[in-house]
């Protein structure tokens, strides 16, 4: 079950075609490695293992293999998720390490124009652009993530990303918004000693709230539409003498 979950998991990575995607990829890729077993081959078990003292040769010989085994699967899990540019610079490699090492310097972005364009991303996305309040957020996440990427220097601080957000809900959530700044801080407040004495609302606080307002106004949109489909189906009541309805 577990490698039936995995593949199908595997899968749902976009197949790495060029450096637009490569940000996306990299993080979904090393999540899988990471959550199925693999994410040590990009640390301390990048080198072939070194033999123990007192270890037996078949000890050994069995850690070497597990270990051979696990480079093979994991790169062919990343090969597996690369379109033919990328497989073209894995040719020769056989390392998982290596294989994300040689992905990264074809295919990562650079350079101030790639900021730009990361940052618009982020900037224009808006909640009329999206399905929901929560595929909007979602989006955002991985707008920021890969402006993070890009560069240590680019990371959004949570107050200018809660900002970001609030500000992308539209005008429909204006009543929600007021009433949202009223009760929360999107920066901490301190005492005179610089402690934190009122924490400042958090994204995902921020991401909950405006969903429930989003299913408010669901709600209160589809009492709109019943009541007026039940005033529609209602006979109406005509005055003989003078034609009129209502008497």
């Amino acid at each position: 079950m577990t490698d039936k979950v995995a593949s199908v998991q595997l899968e749902q990575i976009l197949l790495l075609e060029g450096p637009s995607g490569y940000m996306k990829w990299k993080q979904k890729m090393e999540d899988w490695l990471g959550l199925y077993g693999y994410g040590r081959l990009l640390s301390e078990q990048t080198a072939q293992p070194t033999r123990y003292e007192g270890e037996s040769d078949k000890e050994y010989r069995t850690r070497v293999e597990t270990w051979e085994e696990k480079q093979e699967r994991g790169y062919a899990a990343i090969r597996s998720r690369c379109g033919l540019n990328a497989r073209e610079e894995l040719k020769g490699v056989n390392r998982v390490d290596t294989a994300l090492a040689k992905l990264k310097s074809r295919f990562q972005p650079k350079g101030s124009a790639i900021f730009q364009q990361l940052d618009q991303n982020c900037t224009g996305l808006t909640l009329e652009q999206c399905k929901s309040v929560s595929e909007f957020a979602e989006k955002l996440r991985t707008a920021r993530n890969e402006i993070h990427l890009l560069d240590e220097s680019c990371k959004i601080s949570e107050p200018h990303f809660v900002n970001r957000f609030l500000t992308g809900l539209g005008d429909s959530y204006n009543v929600f918004l007021t009433s949202f700044y009223q009760n929360n801080r999107l920066i901490p407040e301190r005492d005179a000693q610089n402690v934190i004495t009122k924490d400042a609302v958090t994204f995902d606080e921020a991401v909950i709230a405006a969903e429930k307002e989003e299913q408010r106004q669901r709600f209160s949109e589809r009492s709109r539409e019943e009541t007026a489909l039940v005033a529609q189906r209602r006979p109406q009541i005509y005055c003989h003498e003078c034609g009129k309805n209502g008497h």
